[in-house]
């Protein structure tokens, strides 16, 4: 099986999409992870952020962590979470606006419900199709073979 270098992302649910969105988006000293021809040569290409946290601010969840802020050079990104889950549809639609406002590519569903932990099972929901949507999204990137 040949991988291509120029399409590997990550996927994370709740504090794996916490752990997913730090490695898309923060900007330490990572040349250790030097990877040519890359938007972030250390990053990922692509990120599927599932029901994910903890880049607001703990006071006021209407504002970012202090000191966090998307990239210029952000991997596209597709988010998933659905409405009747805390704070998380906030903080999706945060990182949108954000994605937003740098023209970065970027897909965001809001799914009325599904609370939070839904995984990947099917309980008759519509927030069950998520897998699909997430395909048909990476295809659309160039991500996945349309085949």
């Amino acid at each position: 099986m040949d991988l291509d270098p120029k399409r590997v992302g990550l996927l994370g649910f709740s504090a794996g999409a916490n752990l997913a969105g730090h490695a898309a988006w923060d900007r330490g000293d990572r040349t250790f992870l030097q990877k040519p021809d890359r938007r972030d040569p250390c990053g990922p290409d692509f990120l599927v952020f599932i029901y994910g946290e903890g880049f607001l601010d703990k006071d006021d969840k209407s504002k970012l962590r202090a000191g966090f802020s998307i990239p210029a050079d952000a991997p596209p990104v597709f988010m998933l979470v659905a409405h009747d889950d805390k704070s998380n549809p906030i903080e999706a639609a945060m990182l949108y606006l954000e994605y937003k406002k740098r023209d970065l590519s970027a897909e965001l569903h809001i799914c009325a419900i599904g609370g939070h932990g839904f995984g990947m099972r099917k309980d008759g929901k519509p927030i069950n199709d998520w897998p699909q949507r997430c395909a048909e999204w990476m295809k659309s990137l160039g991500f996945l073979n349309a085949s």
